[in-house]
């Protein structure tokens, strides 16, 4: 059995709703949190250090100017320097070429 959260039964109730109006059908929909377990949240001390981590691509990272999508050759597989891409390689976000990529500081 499939287990639906709680935004796509109110995406899924919120659509039939929808549909009954343009029927003339009334239906009501409330939003319940019974079930619904409390999200996990990290201490509040290693957040910042640990997001500020994560965001901060790696040397030797290059950025997109057209769409800021960001190619971090130690997120790639394999591990590829941006130097030893082709010269027809393109940005898979938006499909510019490797001019356009300057590089992160």
């Amino acid at each position: 059995m499939m287990s639906l959260s709680r935004r796509n039964i109110l995406k899924l109730l919120g659509g039939l709703a929808a549909g009954a109006a343009v029927s003339g059908c009334a239906v009501k929909v409330e939003d319940t949190t019974e079930d619904e377990p409390a999200p996990e949240t990290p201490p509040a001390e290693a957040a910042p250090e640990a997001a500020s981590e994560a965001a901060k691509p790696a040397a030797g990272a290059y950025k997109c100017s057209k769409c800021g999508y960001v190619y971090d050759p130690a997120k790639v597989d394999p591990p590829t320097p941006f130097a030893d891409l082709p010269d027809d390689w393109k940005c898979p976000k938006c499909g510019a070429p490797k001019s356009r990529y300057k590089p992160v500081e």
